[in-house]
């Protein structure tokens, strides 16, 4: 009867270890992602700040407008 109640104590003690190392590997994965995305944002930020054409003066701008007007107009007449 002792031993019946130990070898059952000894299975839910099992049962708990499986479910408790389950659980941190999933929060380890959900840990890894976020720390994947903000590294991802920060560096999003970071190259969105030093490539801002409005801190390079208006003739920059229109060259740049120009520049994406003449490379939309490319792909469009590959397109067709």
């Amino acid at each position: 009867m002792v031993e019946a109640k130990v070898l059952d104590l000894v299975h839910d003690f099992q049962c708990l270890s499986k479910s408790v190392t389950e659980q941190i590997d999933s929060h380890k994965t959900w840990l890894q992602e976020l720390e994947f995305k903000e590294d991802m944002e920060a560096t999003l930020s970071s190259n969105m700040n030093t490539t801002q054409l409005s801190d390079n003066g208006p003739g920059h701008n229109f060259a740049a407008s120009v520049g994406i007007v003449i490379a939309i107009a490319c792909f469009y007449w590959k397109i067709l």
